[in-house]
């Protein structure tokens, strides 16, 4: 749930009021390509926030409350997609950090509106 608020909510609202270019879209470069799976080169301005920084940083957050261990590795983990973002060219680091924020934010809010609901049932 944390993921659809995250990424199918909150980033498409932000894409939406903020255009933003990519980095190879800004400097005229051609990102370096490993999968069309997980990116695409795109003509779209919708660098900002990093829609998998924001997911993986809202799942982690969930899971933090119900093991801290993994939800500390999946914050790192997390952060370091963005870090893979930044050095491939489709986000700026403030696209990440962003995207991380909101995350954090989203997972920690999402959690306790759940837990309410489920716990209250």
């Amino acid at each position: 749930v944390t993921a659809v608020i995250a990424r199918g909510i909150i980033s498409p609202i932000l894409f939406w009021f903020y255009k933003k270019e990519r980095p190879y879209q800004k400097f005229g470069f051609t990102p370096i390509k490993f999968s069309s799976f997980f990116s695409n080169k795109t003509t779209k301005h919708n660098s900002f926030p990093s829609d998998h920084v924001i997911t993986l940083s809202a799942i982690s957050m969930v899971a933090i409350f119900f093991s801290p261990p993994i939800g500390a590795l999946g914050l790192l983990l997390s952060l370091l997609v963005g870090r893979g973002r930044v050095v491939l060219g489709y986000h700026f680091p403030v696209d990440v950090a962003v995207g991380f924020v909101l995350g954090v934010l989203i997972g920690f809010l999402s959690y306790f509106w759940l837990a309410s609901l489920i716990f209250t049932l």
